[in-house]
């Protein structure tokens, strides 16, 4: 799914504690399950006078599509002074076809077992995360997702009701968690080391309709070479558990293993890394190359086996790799536009257009 950020109207407040601004920005966009998208995103950016402390993010997006699909979310990234606590939430409302292809499968067959539904509902996710030491924090998170699952196709998978979470339900899910953190920006990091690691359990007890667990472990590093910006990436997801299928490891998203439709590859775990070379061209203009490689498993085990050396039946490790550009919005902050267009394995291309960088 692609969607084009056009310029629009940018408006800057100042006064004597901290600096606002303001973009007010169209979307226009397009996928082959909705047809034309067209709508609104507005980001305000708020910096601190202490230049240590990380700027406070607020965005508004909402957009409406030719076949009559809706999203709306609001978003807020607010972090204390000299960034001892950061609080931060979003509010999600979907009405929006998706497509699925079963569990597990790895080949270029996954396309015979194409089906579509519509997904909706509400979601919202929450994070508080206070300092222990220096960069090191700790966290506490929840995840709560009311989904409705209808227009299935009557001959599909979903539709049987074998898949867990095909009728949809109320996922409520728990975590906790350690950040160690000392990027030098938020929104286009040059150096520095982020490593977070969560572990989470969705249980009836707490008025979910399933019960399952899930671990994620993000390490990701910024390095200078001259005036260019190596990052890299390692990203690992785990389930256990009756997992509904919507919230399994998914394989493609515009920030990890660009270029794959998201969800065409799903399973229990996923295992994942990805380089990016970012190079300014102009002081508002970056320029970026990326290449990246994972793969999904039954287990980890599995998924980490088949990222390391290839898995059983020819399941491939999936490869992606692509360029870009980014826009500066502000002079004096770093959030941008971003424009990527990737390719992969399995015939996998995508064009992604998205607010700051993927990682």
């Amino acid at each position: 799914m692609a969607r084009l950020f056009l310029p629009g109207l940018a408006l800057v407040v100042l006064n004597a504690a901290a600096s606002a601004q303001v973009a007010v920005l169209p979307v226009v966009g397009s996928a082959p399950e909705t047809g034309l998208q067209y709508g609104v995103t507005a980001l305000y950016v708020r910096r601190s006078p202490d230049v240590d402390t990380r700027p406070t993010t607020i965005q508004l997006y909402a957009i409406a599509t030719a076949k009559h699909q809706r999203q709306l979310f609001l978003e807020r990234d607010w972090w204390a002074p000299t960034n001892a606590r950061r609080l931060y939430t979003r509010l999600d409302w979907i009405d929006f076809p998706q497509a699925y292809y079963g569990i597990g499968w790895t080949g270029a067959e996954v396309e015979a077992y194409e089906e579509f539904y519509r997904a909706g509902g509400a979601s919202l996710h929450a994070i508080l995360m206070q300092r222990v030491r220096g960069p090191l924090f700790a966290s506490t998170s929840l995840r709560l997702i009311d989904r409705t699952v209808k227009d299935r196709e009557p001959s599909g998978a979903l539709a049987v009701g074998d898949v867990v979470g095909s009728a949809g339900g109320r996922v409520v899910l728990p975590f906790v968690g350690l950040t160690w953190d000392t990027r030098d920006d938020v929104f286009a990091p040059t150096r520095g080391r982020f490593v977070e690691a969560n572990t989470g359990a969705s249980r009836t007890g707490l008025g979910s309709d399933f019960n399952f667990s899930r671990t994620t472990f993000d390490a990701r590093t910024y390095r200078r070479l001259g005036s260019a910006t190596l990052a890299l990436q390692l990203y690992a997801e785990r389930h256990t558990g009756s997992v509904p299928f919507d919230q399994l490891s998914l394989v493609g998203s515009n920030t990890v293993m660009r270029g794959y439709v998201r969800g065409r590859f799903r399973d229990n775990a996923l295992m994942a890394t990805q380089a990016e070379l970012r190079m300014p061209a102009t002081p508002r203009l970056t320029v970026a190359l990326f290449g990246g490689w994972g793969q999904t498993g039954p287990d980890f085990g599995d998924a980490v086996s088949a990222f390391l050396f290839n898995g059983p039946d020819g399941a491939d490790p999936y490869i992606t790799a692509g360029g870009g550009v980014r826009w500066r919005l502000f002079r004096d902050a770093r959030t941008s536009v971003r424009v990527d267009l990737a390719a992969g394995s399995h015939g996998a291309r995508g064009l992604y257009i998205a607010l700051n960088e993927a990682f």
